[in-house]
């Protein structure tokens, strides 16, 4: 067996998994709000036929924005369910410790 090798812990920073979450609320907050400004940039295309390309361009991105809004949510809610386990793991895990900590002492 080779004694050379090291184990390293599994380690999760909660603050940066918390501002990720803040953060992705943040994008898709911005994200579905671009519909607004794609209607109050209508009266800005004089042309008639660039006008129905942005609407045409407009109408097809609703769809598509809609999905890519409802995969930044499943992210986000996927975020916040690892720092909820995560902080729920290393709360057992310190009071199964604790517990094991109290058991030897009371041994002694």
């Amino acid at each position: 067996m080779n004694d050379d090798v090291s184990h390293s812990d599994l380690e999760v920073d909660a603050e940066i998994l918390g501002k990720l979450y803040q953060d992705l609320g943040e994008v898709k907050e911005t994200f579905d709000g671009i519909e607004d400004h794609t209607d109050a940039t209508a009266g800005l295309w004089c042309d008639g036929s660039v006008r129905d390309a942005m609407d045409e361009f407009s109408s097809n991105m609703d769809h598509n924005r809609k999905e890519l809004s409802d995969k930044i949510k499943e992210v986000r809610d996927k975020v916040k369910s690892t720092v909820e386990t995560w902080g729920q793991a290393e709360d057992d895990l310190a009071s199964q410790f604790d517990k094991g900590v109290a058991a030897e002492a009371r041994q002694l």
